[in-house]
């Protein structure tokens, strides 16, 4: 029997980042609810998480200094009548092929984005539905819940921010209360 690879997505994609230490590889993900890594040399998928785990709108890799070849994806599960048990936000290991960690504080939300923090590889954060922007340790730890008044659809760290810390993330509610970036 012939081996022909991973298939390519078949719905659409989302969102898409280069892995910070390798340019060669990108990741993708997609509504059919699956995310996969491409070498962008042979265009081909070289890894994919197994799929079922509802709408993936957003992914973030790990930083180069983190655990090799780990990234966070954003997980959007429609509102359904019956839990789905992928929703959240979960953390890929591609080397084991499986979710290491999965966090659900966002609940049935729809998760709209996720961010890793380049600087520091124990913080990532992520906006939902839920008008919550929730900054956490990557052991799972709620460092901070930001209220918004409506859906937050994008999170990402400042890149000035030196101390890695949540603090990289306020100015984007400081935005919001000015009224810059939409309705206030």
């Amino acid at each position: 029997m012939k081996e022909f690879g991973l298939q390519g997505h078949i719905e659409t994609i989302f969102d898409c980042k280069f892995k910070p230490d390798n340019p060669d590889l990108l990741a993708t993900a997609s509504f059919d609810g699956t995310m996969k890594v491409w070498d962008v040399n042979s265009l081909t998928a070289v890894n994919s998480s197994p799929g079922n785990e509802g709408i993936i709108y957003s992914l973030s890799w790990a930083p180069a200094k983190a655990s090799e070849n780990t990234l966070t994806e954003s997980v959007l599960i429609n509102n359904t009548p019956q839990e789905l048990p992928g929703n959240g936000v979960f953390i890929w290991d591609l080397n084991k092929g499986k979710t290491i960690k999965r966090f659900t504080e966002h609940a049935k939300a729809s998760i709209f984005s996720v961010a890793w923090n380049q600087k520091d590889s124990r913080r990532i954060a992520s906006c939902a539905a839920d008008s919550f922007c929730i900054v956490r340790e990557v052991d799972g730890k709620i460092l901070q819940k930001y209220r918004h008044p409506g859906s937050v659809f994008g999170c990402d760290w400042s890149p000035n921010n030196k101390k890695g810390k949540e603090e990289g993330i306020r100015h984007v509610e400081g935005l919001r209360k000015e009224g810059v970036g939409g309705g206030g």
